[in-house]
Order: C-alpha cells, then sequence, then structure tokens
C-alpha cells in the first residue's frame, strides 16, 4: 500500500537566518522525506530556487530506496 501526503501553504518565508544548511531531510528506513525553500543548501539558495533545489535533491537521494523496494 502506498501513501503520499502533500501540505502547501501560499508565500511561506522563512526569516532571514533560520534557512537549514542542507538541502532536505531523508529517512531512509521510512523512505520518507521533508524538503522546501527552509533549507538553503551550501550555496545558501532561498525562496523559490532553494525549494526547488531541496526537491530535486530529495528525489536523487529517494529514487535509489524507491527502485530497491520493487
Amino acid at each position: 500500500m502506498a501513501h503520499a501526503a502533500v501540505f502547501a501553504w501560499d508565500h511561506a518565508q522563512p526569516a532571514e537566518g533560520s534557512r537549514l544548511p542542507s538541502t532536505h531531510l531523508l529517512d531512509a528506513t521510512r523512505r520518507a522525506g521533508v524538503c522546501g525553500d527552509f533549507f538553503a543548501g551550501a550555496a545558501g539558495l532561498d525562496g523559490v530556487e532553494a525549494a526547488a533545489v531541496s526537491g530535486a535533491a530529495l528525489a536523487e537521494a529517494l529514487m535509489p530506496l524507491l527502485e530497491k523496494a520493487e
């Protein structure tokens, strides 16, 4: 059985200096992760660019875990 949940809100604006230095969080055992504009990554990105890079990084990290599940 598969389950997915998404929560979004309009115009999230993390406070300056509160962004996390990684690109995403991943729980490999549960094959679940968190991404968003509050992850600055090594480049210190913000806004939509940070969210896009965060989502792509999480997808890259999840892909091998999901391929093993089949």
